[in-house]
């Protein structure tokens, strides 16, 4: 037996039974905890787990019944076992949306996502498409991978799932709500001669490029007002003409002016998209009062 001179100090060291929880170079799966990851890769690796950051539509939501299907990861995924199934019945692929807490699943327009934000990002298309007011799931199974061939650890499924909905069909419609000509004569309730437009959808209308169109009755359309800016979803774009004299109220501030005499009989008012073109059909509005064509208008004329 070897006995240190006096006065040494002796260091022995034992080999720590928790190696594995540092040390990446071991076995696809084992624990890790080294640079922010918390799993080997079996390649020398410590990464991170995948799982599900988000979904879209998100739990709870109430999305346009013709929505994609995107699920957003926490890392950057393998693409290849991001599937989906192309018809519809028994659930398939690593990727399922299903009415019927997925005793069946709809058909997606391809087996592969479409992939972005890196690979953390799989979107899928349903082939047709969803079905109005019906309230759907999105699972993730643990066949979805990461780059790493980390599997999730767990399936994922949305608690409540999203309801569909109709589409808006006013979206994009911009409607003339109001007409009024003979501004500022005798009488008039107005001084100035104005076209009132409304956006009926849900969405915003940019109206740049548009403009608005004067015949008189029976005429030809030789005078336009352009138009510029946005009608917000719901709103009101108010056209401000010509004046005939000083008698009425003036109008509110107008989002665009022209100089168009309207006529106090009858008039043709179209709107279009394009600058000088009349369109095909046209509507005759009596004029000499605002003809309302909405229930809540901008204004409300005082007659």
């Amino acid at each position: 037996m070897n006995v240190p001179p006096s006065g040494t100090i002796v260091f022995r060291f034992r080999p720590s039974t928790s190696a594995r929880s540092i040390d990446p170079s071991f076995a696809l799966g084992t624990a890790c905890n080294q640079n922010g990851g918390t799993v080997c890769d079996g390649a020398g690796s410590c990464v991170v787990v995948p799982q599900v950051a988000m979904t879209t539509p998100a739990d709870g939501g109430a999305p346009i019944a013709n929505t994609t299907i995107a699920v957003t990861f926490t890392t950057a995924m393998s693409p290849a076992s991001l599937t989906g199934q192309t018809a519809a019945g028994l659930c398939t692929g690593s990727i399922q949306v299903s009415l019927d807490d997925f005793a069946s699943c709809v058909a997606f327009s391809a087996a592969s996502a479409s992939m972005s934000g890196g690979n953390t990002t799989a979107t899928f298309t349903p082939a047709p498409g969803l079905l109005v007011n019906r309230a759907y799931k999105i699972r993730v199974t643990t066949a979805a991978k990461s780059a790493s061939n980390i599997p999730l650890p767990a399936p994922f499924t949305q608690p409540t799932g999203f309801t569909t909905t109709s589409p808006n069909l006013c979206n994009g419609s911009i409607v003339i709500s109001q007409v009024y000509g003979g501004g500022g004569n005798s009488l008039a309730t107005y001084t100035n001669d104005f076209i009132e437009l409304h956006n009926r959808g849900a969405t915003d209308v940019n109206v740049a490029g548009w403009s608005v169109q004067y015949a008189s009755s029976g005429g030809s359309f030789t005078a336009m007002t352009a138009l510029a800016g946005v009608i917000p979803a719901g709103g009101y774009y108010l056209v401000q003409e010509a004046s005939g004299g000083a008698v009425g109220m003036p109008l509110p501030a107008a989002d665009a002016t022209g100089m168009i005499s309207m006529g106090a009989t009858a008039s043709d008012v179209p709107s279009t998209r394009r600058n000088f073109t009349a369109p095909p059909s046209s509507e005759r509005f009596p004029a000499g009062k605002p003809r309302n064509r909405d229930p809540n208008p901008m204004f409300a004329p005082p007659y």
